[in-house]
């Protein structure tokens, strides 16, 4: 029976969440700055709602590799340029669909890591799912 963390899968888990969480972290930033609407201040702060719990993550998931003494990613590859313009409902579908990319990671993630016997990062995901499933909520009840 293995009792040591497999730091090669954490590193494989914990890189995808964060790259997963950095992207939709840019989106709602972007979004946040770019909506326009008739409830224009309650989009804009709930937006900055959704970017700001979104950034404490990546400080949280960073801090979790390093805490297996692996090294945080210092690059995202495949941001893009978001289109401005885009409605408040497109917004809204856009990061409901990226908050359930994440959920659908973190459940796998889960259990990839309990595999591993990293009961601790296991634990850390199952927050970042309850996060997630929290805001995948809020989403679909603001379109």
């Amino acid at each position: 029976m293995e009792t040591a963390v497999n730091s090669a899968l954490a590193k494989t888990v914990l890189e995808k969440v964060f790259l997963e969480t950095y992207a939709l972290y840019f989106k709602a930033h972007s979004y946040h700055w770019n909506v326009r609407s008739s409830n224009f201040h309650s989009d804009h702060a709930f937006l900055e709602g959704q970017y700001d719990s979104l950034w404490e993550a990546l400080d949280e998931i960073a801090e979790r590799l390093r805490a297996l003494d692996l090294p945080a990613p210092s690059s995202v590859p495949g941001l893009s340029a978001l289109a401005y313009g885009t409605s408040k409902d497109s917004m809204y579908a856009d990061l409901l669909s990226g908050h359930e990319d994440i959920i659908a990671t973190l459940r796998l993630g889960i259990e990839t890591l309990e595999a591993a016997w990293d009961a601790a990062g296991a634990d850390f995901l199952v927050g970042r799912l309850a996060e997630h499933e929290k805001s995948a909520w809020m989403l679909r009840s603001s379109r």
